[in-house]
């Protein structure tokens, strides 16, 4: 994979705070957590042969929605696979038969902006 989730992500947050501001303002303790979220969807990209990758922020409730394709994947149920952890961290996620056969997941995550 040749690029960052998180560095895609960043992009889209800070087109995001010039919307936003000056009522809100992103936490740095919410980017950072965000951050460790890409990286878990850095690993799965790379090891399940990732396509795509997609942000947006909802411009009502501010939630960040992530969305990306992998081959195929296998959780187990340990309560330890950082990617079941990451779900279980999602406000909500979905997972959808994606293009030429792929996995669409599309994942939603609390916002990282709070009043300023």
């Amino acid at each position: 994979m040749a690029f960052s989730s998180y560095g895609i992500a960043e992009m889209v947050l800070q087109e995001a705070d010039e919307r936003f501001a000056p009522l809100f303002t992103p936490d740095r303790e919410r980017l950072d957590i965000l951050k460790q979220y890409c990286g878990v969807i850095d690993k799965v990209l790379d090891e399940h042969d990732g396509s795509t990758f997609e942000v947006e922020v909802d411009e009502n409730n501010m939630m960040i929605h992530m969305e990306f394709c992998i081959d195929s994947i296998e959780v187990y149920n340990t309560g330890k696979d950082p990617f079941q952890q990451l779900l279980q961290r999602a406000v909500s996620f979905r997972i959808q038969h994606g293009e030429e056969d792929g996995v669409l997941f599309h994942l939603v995550f609390p916002s990282v902006w709070v009043k300023a």
